[in-house]
């Protein structure tokens, strides 16, 4: 099935979008830089990164195995 190919790329792309977001803007950082939520948003940025390149790299070998 192609579930998890097409849910790690989603995943990837939230990621991506969530990090381009908190870059700085006009000299100004996002909401949760400075607060205790800081380290909190970057380990949820991170791991969903890591789960969508995962769950990419496991779709694309099952479709290229023919499984």
């Amino acid at each position: 099935s192609m579930f998890p190919l097409v849910g790690g790329l989603v995943l990837v792309a939230i990621a991506a979008t969530a990090f381009y977001f908190s870059l700085p803007r006009d000299g100004k950082v996002a909401r949760f830089v400075g607060t205790e939520w800081e380290g909190y948003a970057v380990v949820a940025m991170i791991g969903v990164l890591g789960i969508g390149v995962i769950m990419t790299i496991v779709g694309t070998t099952s479709l290229l195995k023919g499984a």
